[in-house]
């Protein structure tokens, strides 16, 4: 009987290489299939985006511990934009409740390559106001603020479309519930070492509808969840709500109050030159290469 161990054990394995070899490969190519679909769809929720989108919200942020605790907000802004083909325009309203510090009243707008933010209420060496120009690959990008790319699931640098193209991104495709929806986890590790991950939902039209950003892998860092989707006019679901949580900094909460899409805009909302500058204000000319 010992003697046909070996030969029993090389039944079972060959047996196992037969059923589990295809059912890996199946799930192989389901994710693929996945993975063409949702890069589909935010490919084209993107291009409907940048057609045209005008957007009104209400941002209000909260100071926010290491451990996920939210106190108070602390400021509110009230801001309206528009967003067309990679450029954007925005404008933030002063508000009832603003603090000593905060910045109201703010004016920004980009060509696609540089930017021009406008802070009126400063006065810093005793001008009107404060005009900082720059190449947004320099500056601190204001997208990062805005609600245009927010409602497509950028987060600063991170944007959802790219993560498909990654070597290094991995598409789960079991699926999960989140915030409600169906969502198909794709987990990039970065060649820093940090690891992202964001849940795609089909049904929203691929839309993320939670991202999260990991520090060296073990520490979660940013979460952003995406709800209350809405399907626009031209056939694209969008999210009316955006909560952001940078633990150990502040979390803000980002709600719609207003969203067109496929919306003429004015090009010269998206001019960025010195004499678009009011008289008497502090210039910062940040640009590269002048």
């Amino acid at each position: 009987m010992a003697a046909n161990r070996p030969t029993s054990r090389f039944l079972i394995a060959a047996l196992a290489v037969l059923v589990v070899g295809p059912l890996a490969l199946g799930q192989s190519a389901n994710a693929e299939k996945i993975r063409a679909e949702l890069l589909k769809a935010v490919t084209a929720n993107k291009a409907e985006v940048e057609r045209g989108t005008r957007v009104a919200w209400e941002l209000r942020k909260h100071p926010m511990a290491s451990d996920g605790r939210k106190n108070e907000y602390t400021s509110r802004e009230l801001c309206s934009g528009v967003y067309s083909d990679s450029r954007y325009a925005y404008k933030v309203y002063p508000t009832e409740d603003a603090l000593n510090g905060d910045v109201y009243d703010v004016d920004g707008r980009s060509d696609g390559s540089t930017t021009l933010t406008i802070k009126p209420n400063r006065t810093d060496e005793g001008g009107r106001g404060l005009a900082v120009i720059g190449d947004a690959a320099e500056m601190c990008n204001p997208w990062d603020e805005r609600a245009h790319l927010l409602l497509l699931g950028y987060e600063h640098s991170f944007a959802p479309d790219e993560v498909f193209h990654s070597d290094t991104a991995v598409l789960s495709p079991q699926g999960e519930k989140v915030n409600g929806y169906d969502a198909y986890l794709v987990t990039d590790t970065t060649p820093y070492g940090y690891v992202l991950k964001y849940w795609f939902a089909p049904e929203v039209s691929g839309n993320p509808v939670r991202l999260e950003f990991w520090a060296n892998g073990a520490t979660l860092a940013r979460k952003v969840d995406y709800s209350d989707f809405q399907r626009q006019s031209n056939g694209v679901w969008l999210p009316m709500r955006v909560e952001r949580q940078h633990y150990g900094v502040f979390a803000d909460v980002l709600t719609v109050k207003d969203l067109q899409v496929q919306q003429a805009v004015d090009e010269s909302l998206f001019e960025v030159d010195l004499d678009s500058i009011p008289d008497g204000y502090v210039v910062e000319d940040m640009r590269s290469g002048l």
